[in-house]
């Protein structure tokens, strides 16, 4: 005889109705909920990746870009990954966007040590930031 748990598809057909099945019934159930009720918590809170493309359109090199939310106090951690990004190269600048929020302050450090901030950039609506001098 098959224990509760056994919810193979043979223990399934030979006793529809008793013994193992009210179990498997059971657990499929509670586990669809659950997997229901994950996938609506994931999409209310889960977090996107967005960004955009930094043009350097200078003489100098840029050696740091930071980003922030426009609401956060300090800038974080450099997020310019790959190296620096010389004169007339490009980048994706990737950024983590919550709870729909798009706005984002950026500060470029350049070989010469000159910082530059751009303001409130819309990372949902803007694709390319271009920094000149």
């Amino acid at each position: 005889m098959s224990s509760k748990s056994d919810c193979s598809p043979k223990n399934r057909r030979v006793r529809p109705w008793s013994g193992a099945a009210p179990f498997c019934r059971t657990l499929a159930g509670a586990m669809a909920g659950t997997l229901l009720f994950a996938a609506a918590f994931a999409s209310d809170s889960a977090a996107e990746t967005l960004g955009f493309t930094l043009e350097n359109d200078t003489g100098d090199t840029i050696v740091t870009v930071h980003v922030s939310p426009d609401w956060k106090r300090d800038w974080g951690a450099d997020q310019l990954q790959g190296g620096p990004i010389d004169p007339g190269d490009s980048r994706f600048i990737g950024v983590i966007q919550e709870d729909g929020y798009c706005y984002f302050d950026v500060m470029i450090r350049s070989s010469t040590d000159e910082s530059h901030t751009y303001w409130f950039i819309d990372v949902c609506e803007n694709q390319t930031v271009l920094h000149r001098e």
